[in-house]
């Protein structure tokens, strides 16, 4: 009888009640009759192949089974839990090469099979594969590591790019690329603080708190390369005559970003100038703030009322 033979390859892979990895696949084949009918409660027998590298490759494991089929003419055969011809089915190394499954029936149910296709196996069986793994890549995990619990400590390590199941492996940063402790300090005036006329002056603030050892006499020192969030604000009390007044971000020794002030009067009270941005910097830059105002009597900057801070994002 000629037949159709259709075939679904690795459905899934069984499960042991042991836990252990299975030594078997899941193959479901359809058999029809020419014209397309299920070749329904038939006894057919099977010859599975599995080449190594590539269709015509070497066998490495043969089998055979003899199976029946059911009313719609599917059968189901776990590949490695036949009777072996050749080969061992536990030796095969899955993640090594490229491996193809050869497939051969006699409809008759006799020995006279005939080649029905050979598919490549697209995704390795993973826990096949995962049977025949000694030690992990990184060199410190062996299979009794994860039994007893000693894996933990190579889990979480940080002795290098790669070196353990943390950001390591990311892209091959160790651990400190990710998780640099964040840094932050706020600093502000304590007394009044006199901005001469027709001068850029730098403004000292007093260090409130300082989590990275990062503020000193006025300067910010930016510890590591990452992105962070700046901020300065002074208010004046008085101008003493009518004048425009600047507050200045310095990078570096050069200005950076500048707030520039609205030409004030005498009488204006409570004068407000203040910059903010979220800027990259690279280890080591500095930033600190100055104030100027362009003409007439010095300027008062009010105590409390005045801020310096800065705290990394990333």
């Amino acid at each position: 009888m000629k037949l159709i033979f259709t075939f679904l390859m690795a459905c899934a892979l069984l499960s042991l009640s042991n836990a252990q990895s299975p030594e078997s696949f899941k193959y479901q084949a359809v058999a029809r009759a020419i014209d397309g009918t299920p070749l329904a409660n038939a006894s057919v027998n099977f010859r599975i192949s599995i080449l190594q590298g590539s269709e015509t490759g070497t066998p490495v494991f043969v089998e055979t089974h003899s199976a029946s089929t059911n009313s719609q003419g599917l059968v189901t055969l776990n590949i490695g839990g036949g009777t072996v011809t050749d080969g061992t089915f536990s030796a095969i190394s899955w993640g090594s090469d490229l491996y193809f499954v050869k497939i051969e029936m006699d409809p008759d149910g006799g020995t006279s099979y005939v080649h029905y296709g050979t598919s490549q196996l697209l995704s390795v069986p993973y826990a096949l594969h995962a049977n025949t793994v000694s030690e992990i890549e990184d060199g410190s995990i062996t299979v009794d590591d994860l039994n007893d619990g000693t894996a933990l400590d190579e889990i979480t390590d940080d002795d290098g790019p790669g070196s353990g199941l943390d950001a390591d492996l990311l892209d091959g940063q160790d651990s400190d690329y990710y998780y640099t402790p964040k840094v932050s300090f706020f600093a502000k005036l304590t007394s009044a603080f006199i901005v001469s006329s027709g001068t850029i002056t730098p403004v000292e603030f007093v260090e409130i708190h300082d989590d990275g050892d990062i503020y000193n006499a006025g300067v910010f020192t930016a510890p590591v390369t990452g992105v962070y969030h700046v901020s300065a604000a002074l208010q004046y009390s008085s101008l003493g005559s009518a004048s425009r007044v600047n507050l200045y971000l310095y990078k570096n020794g050069g200005y950076f970003i500048v707030d520039y002030g609205a030409f004030y009067y005498a009488s204006d009270e409570a004068i407000n100038r203040s910059v903010s941005a979220t800027i990259k910097l690279d280890a080591g830059d500095e930033l600190d703030v100055r104030a100027y105002q362009t003409s007439g009597s010095n300027a008062t900057a009010v105590a409390n009322y005045c801020y310096f801070s800065a705290h990394q994002i990333y």
